[in-house]
């Protein structure tokens, strides 16, 4: 009897051993499971595989709200038998009724060579498309300064372009703070000195993602923030006269509001495993 139990323990103790560690490069192909859909969101999957040290998936995550989607990848959990993992990365930011799509993976010293495991998104959140406007001094052109720091927000400008009719430059800002900074070009204009405004019409290109468009800025985030100004030489001779960059509600901090997360369980593929390790 005694021999019996420890024969049983054996076989069972070797199931499992090929369940979790299989021959180098053997690869356990999985179902792709339903899309989770919401009112906020969308998330599908595919490519999910797992080998011995490490696990992946694509996933493509649509947003259907008109603000901001936020995705805290490393709040992604995938969890396994053996203990619980997480992606490298930082937020992914979906801008509205748009979609982006991402490998996630994990990695470790064996055991990831399973049959099932599940994966659960634990921050998703959205976020205004313009929050509490950030007041910037007017920037002197020709500049006295090339840099300025106020609050969270750290300006340099490039190269000056300054002639009759066109004058242009570009903006590399960086955000200090420790919310979301909102960023939107389109809000700068220039005033002459009779009061006069005139808009940004640096080319804006295509969509929210383009240089010119609205951006989201985490912490430490950078981004280029051009500007164009034309005037008539009837008004004014730009080459010579002294006007200023009005800032206007360009750069605002917005506090995103979380939502329902995610989850979905993933069982392997025999077929699919099958046809992959040929």
């Amino acid at each position: 009897m005694k021999r019996f139990i420890l024969n049983t323990l054996l076989v069972v103790s070797t199931l499992n051993l090929f369940s979790q560690q299989a021959a180098e490069g053997h690869e356990n192909h999985f179902k792709n499971p339903d899309a989770v859909e919401t009112d906020q969101y969308k998330i599908e999957f595919e490519d999910v595989m797992a080998e011995n040290n490490f696990a992946k998936l694509k996933v493509k995550i649509t947003n259907k709200t008109k603000q901001y989607l936020l995705v805290d990848l490393s709040k992604v959990v995938f969890r396994f038998d053996h203990g619980e993992y997480s992606p490298k990365g930082k937020t992914l930011i979906i801008e509205p009724i748009k979609s982006k799509s991402k490998v996630l993976e994990v990695k470790g010293e064996g055991g990831f060579h399973v049959e099932k495991f599940s994966i659960a998104f634990e921050y998703i959140a959205t976020l205004p498309l313009t929050g509490e406007p950030i007041p910037i001094n007017n920037f002197r052109l020709p500049p006295n300064s090339k840099e300025f720091m106020t609050g969270p927000v750290s300006c340099a400008m490039g190269k000056l372009k300054k002639e009759s009719r066109i004058t242009s430059t570009t903006f590399s800002c960086k955000y200090l703070g420790d919310k979301y900074m909102v960023v939107n070009p389109l809000s700068i204009t220039a005033v002459i000195e009779s009061g006069k405004s005139f808009p940004n019409v640096a080319k804006t290109g295509g969509g929210l993602s383009s240089m010119m468009g609205p951006g989201v800025m985490q912490k430490g985030d950078k981004k280029k923030v051009p500007v164009e100004f034309r005037i008539s030489t009837k008004i004014i001779d730009m080459q010579f006269a002294t006007f200023y960059v009005v800032w206007n509600e360009t750069f605002s901090e917005s506090e995103p509001t979380v939502i329902e997360g995610a989850s979905a369980d993933f069982e392997i593929d025999p077929g699919k495993t099958a046809a992959q390790n040929k």
